[in-house]
């Protein structure tokens, strides 16, 4: 191979590494429907909002998790601060609070790492990679309200995911009691007790595999065995390089979100209930999560813009946890989009929400209230879950 080949070769690569990365990408912010965004206080510390769903319109259920550096360090997972659950009150009435919600009859042995969460009826359905203690499972908790109108949950089972799928499910939907699914967006394993013990030979093709855009993961339809383990198969249609984000619009539709590969597929749910193919969107942003706002009727993904910025936060994160002001004390794209059904062109279309750097760090999901006064804002490693304004009610508080 002469040296002009070479070279030629080695540009190519460069320019796709650049772009893969997004090293120069200049992020437009967009603050027109909601602005003013602030961490919320809470009476624990909030470290990792990965996710949450709103339960009805003054109170939204979250996750919290150290689950960041589950992924990026070598901390044994016993040596991590434990999961747990959150809930904010007085949405609206605008009078916003978060507090730690009480949880009854888990089992102590277990480590919790929850991940991805789902709500359906008076249940609450959550992801928890418990590792050593109990390997991959999906929980089901038993949503109540006390006499000072406080959220409640009663662990009732759980049913485990194969062993090979340790450490890599993402985001779980259930379509009825006993059926769901859920998403895979790491190729392999992460071993019992941490990442410390992965082989660099499965890090290093792990990476390479999403550098080059090759599709591994899937999404799997799932029967909930109580006390067992789930029966599950590929969703052949649904591979991707990083499966991630699934919602479901309580009809007939389905979104999944491939993150790396940045693509958004919608599914229909046929007369036999499977999942057929209907859209695939490439999307400008890198989706995680994605939920389904039921005033609105559509979806709401969101995500970041760039690999660039994800590589350079490790280096930030004590800045961000130690951060004594109410906002974000670093620059991070967080971009939340809606997607929603056009009867006339028969397909989904996207429309900006909200953009900004300056917002909140790792966002992982957004949600809505009922009165879309608030736009919230998860994350995977900041400090609280984020709480931005709609414009036209900062007017009014400020009047």
């Amino acid at each position: 191979m002469n040296n002009k080949i070479q070279f030629i070769i080695l540009v190519i690569g460069l320019s796709y590494l650049v772009n893969f990365l997004g090293v120069f990408q200049h992020q437009q912010e967009y603050l027109v429907k909601y602005t003013d965004c602030k961490y919320l206080e809470a009476d624990i510390q909030l470290y990792g909002t990965e996710d949450s769903v709103v339960y009805n319109q003054d109170i939204i259920i979250g996750i919290h998790t150290s689950i960041h550096k589950v992924f990026t360090t070598n901390i044994e997972v016993n040596q991590l601060e434990r999961g747990g659950f959150f809930a904010i009150y007085g949405i609206s009435k605008g009078e916003l609070s978060a507090r730690k919600v009480k949880v009854l009859n888990y089992p102590e042995h277990l480590l919790f790492n929850p991940h991805g969460i789902e709500i359906r009826d008076q249940f609450l359905y959550v992801i928890n990679h418990s590792f050593y203690t109990g390997g991959e499972r999906v929980e089901t908790y038993k949503i109540s309200i006390d006499e000072e109108g406080l959220v409640n949950l009663s662990y009732l089972h759980a049913t485990s995911m194969n062993a090979q799928l340790i450490g890599t499910t993402n985001d779980v939907l259930f379509l009825s009691e006993t059926r769901f699914i859920i998403t895979q967006w790491l190729i392999f394993p992460i071993p019992l007790k941490g990442n410390g013990d992965q082989s660099i030979i499965y890090t290093l093709a792990a990476m390479i595999s999403q550098f080059l855009n090759l599709k591994f993961t899937y999404a799997y339809d799932c029967k909930y065995i109580q006390n067992g383990e789930a029966l599950c198969h590929k969703i052949e249609n649904s591979v991707g390089v990083a499966v991630n984000g699934i919602a479901f619009d309580g009809k007939d539709t389905v979104a999944i979100s491939d993150t790396v590969g940045r693509y958004l597929k919608f599914y229909k749910l046929n007369d036999k209930k499977e999942l057929e193919l209907q859209q695939t969107l490439q999307t400008n942003l890198m989706i995680d999560n994605i939920n389904y706002d039921l005033q609105t009727q559509q979806f709401i993904a969101s995500g970041s813009n760039t690999v660039y910025e994800y590589l350079l936060f490790n280096n930030k994160l004590e800045r961000v946890l130690k951060n004594k002001q109410n906002k974000s004390s670093i620059k991070y794209s967080a971009v939340v989009q809606a997607f929603k059904y056009n009867q006339f062109n028969k397909s989904f279309e996207p429309e900006l929400i909200f953009q900004s750097s300056h917002s909140v760090a790792t966002i992982s999901g957004a949600l809505l209230d009922h009165s879309q006064n608030y736009l919230f804002l998860n994350n995977f490693s900041d400090k609280s879950i984020v709480v931005c304004q709609k414009n036209t009610l900062k007017k009014q508080l400020n009047q």
